[in-house]
This record gives structure tokens, C-alpha cells and sequence, in this order.
């Protein structure tokens, strides 16, 4: 019973009006446990970003609505093909919730579930482009609902990630127009790259950045093996990649192209 009685008293023993508790009450929702977590999230990326329900509510959601921080932009189609249950309608659907579609509209998402709901602890998978800064209010909502009646069921709220950036990036070149110089990149990254990697160079329209003068004065070593460093040319930019090395945070890499 979650109906609502108001009564107007003067102080007697019985009440002047009442509303005899017609007023029909809401239901409360269910906190909805999740955090949320992906392999690497570079800036303005588009990554497969999980949210993880460590438990449900008391009555299982059939429709997310999925509101990311400031920055994140979802796809239109925001569900990777991991995490669709299509393929798996012809199975037992009581094993695991199963996710219909998920659509998204700048750094919001609304995902259908089948008629089951989320009625068990679960991991969901959506795509969505990363903002180009770690957000001053970084956390993440969901809200739970039934698609039929658009009741909400349940509500959660978490932390984000944190976006990992290029710590410091410099380019310096002789300015003049229409001429060959020397462009020196220096940088710093805020994450370890072991063992194998690259970086890429994208100047801005009108320039062209070929490997035929690269050199390579200060990149990732190998503590046994002998580093191995190349240059490929990539659209007007350049790939630097290397191997048996260690691009290390904080530390600083230079190299110079034509």
C-alpha cells in the first residue's frame, strides 16, 4: 500500500477534511551497483566502453538509459557486436540478460533489453567517442526502466575513467613558407607502451611529413633485445613505430622528420 493520507485537524478528536488516503504514492527505486572500465581510453577515441552491474534491483530493468560526463559522444549505433544477444534469441535467454540495440544521442544512451530484463549481474559493452580532457565531474549515470509502462525501477551513479593523454608534445621548425625544414617532435606520454608500439604525426593541411631525412634521436630502448625503430609514411603524416622497447611515462622522446 503506497497510497498518501492528508487530513486538515482544529484540534478536535476528528479531522476537519481528509482525503480519506486516495493520493496514490510512487514507487521507490532500486539502487543499481555498476562501475564502469575499458582497456585504454586515449582522448577523443572512439573505445568499447564496459559497464559492469554487480547486482540488480527488485524489479529487473528492461530498458537503460546509459548518461555518460561531459565530452562523451555516443554513436547512433552504440552497441558492439559483442554484447548484442541477437545472435543468442534462439537459445535459452534465462541464462543471461540479453541487449537488444542500444542508440545514442550525444553522451546519452538508451539501451533495450529483451522482455526478461536484467535480472542477473551482468557486463554491458557500448561504443562511445572519449572527450578530448578527463571531465571535472567525471561520473557516470544509469537509470533503469520498463519499456511498457516507462516506469523507472531502478537508479545508479559511479565514476569514470580517466582519459591518458600525451603529457607534453612540442614541434619545432624552421618557419618558412614553401621550403623543406627539419620538424623536431618532442613529447612525454602519461601511460607505459611495453614491448611493442607507435606513434603517429598529423600535421595540420598544407604540410607534408616524409620519412626519407627521420632520425631518431631519443625513443624507447630495449634492456636485452636491441630496439628496432622505423618510419612509415601515413596520409601527410608519418608512423613511427618500434619494438623490443619501452615507450616509459613521464620520460622524454624526440625525433626529427623533414
Amino acid at each position: 500500500n503506497s497510497n498518501w493520507t492528508v487530513e486538515a485537524l482544529d484540534g478536535g478528536a476528528m479531522p476537519l477534511a481528509t482525503n480519506d488516503a486516495l493520493l496514490l504514492g510512487f514507487p521507490l527505486v532500486s539502487e543499481l551497483p555498476f562501475s564502469v572500465f575499458t582497456n585504454r581510453a586515449p582522448p577523443s577515441a572512439l573505445v568499447d566502453m564496459t559497464l559492469r552491474f554487480s547486482s540488480i534491483g527488485a524489479i529487473p530493468a528492461t530498458s537503460l538509459i546509459v548518461r555518460a560526463p561531459e565530452g562523451y559522444h555516443f554513436p547512433y549505433s552504440c552497441l558492439t557486436s559483442e554484447a548484442s544477444g541477437l545472435g543468442n534469441m534462439t537459445g535459452d535467454v534465462n541464462l543471461s540478460p540479453v541487449f537488444l540495440s542500444c542508440i545514442g544521442r550525444l553522451k546519452s544512451a538508451s539501451v533495450t533489453l529483451h522482455a526478461s530484463g536484467l535480472f542477473r549481474s551482468t557486463t554491458l559493452t557500448l561504443r562511445v567517442t572519449t572527450p578530448r580532457t578527463t571531465p571535472e565531474d567525471n561520473r557516470w549515470y544509469v537509470e533503469g526502466r520498463l519499456t511498457d509502462s516507462n516506469v523507472q525501477v531502478a537508479w545508479g551513479a559511479t565514476g569514470g575513467v580517466t582519459s591518458q593523454g600525451l603529457r607534453e608534445v612540442f614541434v619545432d621548425y624552421g618557419n618558412f613558407q614553401a621550403v623543406s625544414t627539419l620538424f623536431l617532435v618532442t613529447f612525454s606520454s602519461e601511460v607505459d607502451v611495453e614491448g611493442a608500439g607507435a606513434i603517429t604525426v598529423f600535421p595540420p593541411p598544407g604540410y607534408l611529413l616524409p620519412c626519407e631525412d627521420f632520425r631518431p634521436f631519443a625513443m624507447p630502448r630495449g634492456a636485452v633485445v636491441e630496439a628496432v625503430v622505423s618510419c612509415a609514411s601515413m596520409r601527410q603524416g608519418v608512423h613511427i613505430s618500434f619494438a623490443n622497447a619501452t615507450l616509459q611515462a613521464g620520460a622524454e622522446y624526440a625525433f626529427s622528420v623533414s
